[in-house]
């Protein structure tokens, strides 16, 4: 059996030593550096329960078992990891023509060797998530966009820089009001513009139909639901018509892609 959790309010060097602790009963590791004081582990079950024991008598406020399904992130997922990068072998993935960060580096992956290597990762591999918030700060983003129900991302960027805007989109209503923000009509004038970190959704919900955009770049969305940028409502219009996306929980690649 396998889990994870999260501990709170403690440094990385205690959680450290809190997993190499658990690490006694089975294997645990850091699987999410989210922000400051706020790190998931994950491993065998009674690894990760021991290190939750020690990250309290190491001075974690808290340390919080998460239900899910396995220990995600972790060492336990290379037979998973070696499954998804046999199918990553079989597709075609290319330059990305924008700046993707990976949560795997911390960094962009700038090259479709980087974007393959860390999808094939991804699965075992810590989130840094700090990190490359970091590293977007570091290169002189202010305001970034939450895609999705909640704000706990916003609030952790917050914590990293006081002084940076966060805007959650969590509604189609959102999406058309973040194309027409400022007064500009397209999204493209938002990407244009210095300083600022834009996010889309890829996914759609069932229950709300609420439609994800799979990728922008350039002015342009590449699933072709619209030939140039638009604005807001029209954008969203065409995605509901396109054949490659539906409302579904999981959505179509496009060809293109």
């Amino acid at each position: 059996p396998s889990t994870m959790a999260t501990v709170l309010g403690a440094e990385r060097a205690q959680v450290e030593e809190a997993c190499r602790r658990g690490s006694e009963h089975g294997v645990c590791v850091l699987a999410n550096l989210l922000g400051p004081g706020q790190i998931a582990i994950s491993g065998d079950t009674k690894a990760v329960e021991a290190a939750c024991v020690a990250a309290k008598e190491l001075g974690a406020k808290r340390a919080i078992p998460l239900k899910v399904a396995g220990a995600f992130h972790s060492p336990l997922m290379a037979p998973a990891a070696a499954r998804l990068r046999e199918a990553l072998a079989k597709v075609d993935i290319r330059d990305p023509l924008m700046d993707v960060v990976s949560n795997v580096m911390g960094r962009p992956a700038r090259t479709a060797a980087d974007v393959r290597d860390c999808l094939g990762r991804q699965v075992e591999a810590p989130v840094l998530w700090e990190d490359s918030m970091r590293h977007l700060l570091g290169n002189g983003f202010r305001t970034f966009y939450e895609v999705g129900p909640g704000k706990v991302l916003s609030g952790i960027v917050r914590k990293l820089d006081a002084n940076a805007k966060t805007v959650n989109v969590d509604s189609t209503a959102s999406v058309a009001a973040l194309a027409y923000a400022d007064g500009r009509r397209s999204v493209r004038s938002l990407t244009s513009r210095p300083a600022r970190c834009i996010a889309f959704p890829t996914t759609v919900s069932s229950s709300s139909r609420e439609i994800g955009l799979r990728r922008h770049s350039s002015g342009r969305h590449r699933g072709k639901c619209a030939h140039r940028t638009r604005g807001g409502s029209e954008v969203m219009s065409r995605i509901c018509e396109s054949p490659h996306f539906s409302a579904r929980t999981s959505t179509r690649r496009h060809p293109s892609m």
